[in-house]
């Protein structure tokens, strides 16, 4: 059976979020929990630096970022935005996600700000 869980860092985004929202959120869990993540409209995002995230209906206007699992049935909500193209899934397509293997908790890096950034402290080091 497949299970939702959160990142860390997913609660201080869950804390700015509309009450309304919030509960819809929670909501989510209970649906998934009961294997209907299909009608929750858990779908793969294009043109991403990570294929594991998916998108995942909060509300018609509402939609969370899931990381699936590379094994497993235990998929991660890393962030909720709004549906806006401009919004969710740019927030996916910037990023890439891995496991650090000391602390064990997921790293969401903006691999266009490093990419960006990289030039530029590459030639300070020089």
């Amino acid at each position: 059976m497949a299970r939702l869980g959160i990142d860390k860092e997913f609660l201080l985004g869950f804390a700015a979020l509309e009450k309304q929202v919030q509960n819809r959120v929670l909501e989510v869990f209970a649906k998934f929990e009961a294997a209907t993540h299909a009608g929750l409209h858990l779908e793969k995002i294009g043109n991403v630096r990570d294929n594991r995230f998916r998108s995942i209906r909060i509300d018609k206007f509402w939609r969370g970022v899931v990381l699936e699992p590379e094994n497993g049935d235990t998929y991660t909500l890393l962030k909720v935005l709004p549906h806006d193209d401009a919004y969710a899934y740019a927030w996916a397509r910037r990023r890439r996600v891995s496991i650090n293997a000391a602390t064990e908790r997921i790293e969401i890096r903006d691999v266009v700000a490093i990419d960006a950034t990289l030039p530029e402290l590459t030639r300070r080091a020089e």
